[in-house]
């Protein structure tokens, strides 16, 4: 499922461009949605799907869709691509919530699901005509990096916290991730953001604040 969604979402990005194709695949949590009340009984209230559709909203304005390289040389193509990707994610996600409910090492469903990923890409790359087994560096420097602190490390975070949260909190919480990115590229890189952009960003950390704190549970009245 990570290879399929991976595979999915760079293709969505080759064709339809970095931003909006990563708005377009996360379009996962529509999918958490569906199936974590069909599957897990967890019903979305009215005020999540509000607060959800606020944050779908500002997942699109952080894009900068209104950026002319925001669009690619085929968008329907592109936004195909990057619904399944979507759907593949969400698969996943629910997949991955599932194996680190077990008494099993934390580390095991993200050793398991990176050897199927890494059989997967093997199997996909036959499908992508510049792929090569070359190395470049500093080029795979920078992708080990990234393999070891963004993959290893938030994964590890990631399914402490998958075992522990409803799917449908789950996937808008992993919501902060493009907002992140922005932070980082303005601090790291000094890109200057639009208006749009950062309206985008604090309605995704409103609709994520408002969502963690519907969590607080009381604790039960003893019985007179």
């Amino acid at each position: 499922m990570l290879a399929a969604d991976l595979a999915c979402w760079h293709e969505s990005i080759a064709l339809v461009g970095a931003g909006l194709g990563t708005v377009i695949a996360n379009v996962q949590v529509v999918f958490i949605a569906a199936i974590g009340w069909a599957m897990y009984g967890e019903r979305p209230t009215a005020r999540t799907l509000l607060v959800l559709a606020a944050v779908l909203v500002g997942i699109v304005l952080t894009s900068g869709l209104a950026r002319h390289d925001a669009y690619g040389q085929s968008p329907v193509l592109g936004v195909v691509f990057g619904v399944l990707a979507g759907a593949f994610y969400a698969a996943y996600l629910l997949m991955f919530r599932t194996a680190s409910r077990t008494n099993a090492p934390r580390s095991g469903p993200l050793l398991e699901s990176t050897l199927g990923m890494a059989v997967g890409a093997v199997l996909v790359s036959p499908f992508d005509s510049a792929f090569s087994l070359a190395v470049h560096w500093p080029a795979h420097g920078w992708l080990l990096s990234l393999a070891m602190l963004g993959q290893v490390v938030g994964w590890l975070l990631i399914v402490s916290a998958l075992a522990k949260l409803p799917a449908l909190e789950t996937s808008i919480l992993l919501l902060v991730q493009p907002v992140f990115a922005i932070v980082w590229g303005r601090v790291i890189f000094a890109e200057h953001l639009s208006p749009l952009q950062w309206t985008g960003s604090v309605l995704v950390l409103a609709g994520v604040a408002t969502i963690s704190s519907g969590r607080v549970t009381r604790s039960p009245r003893p019985r007179p």
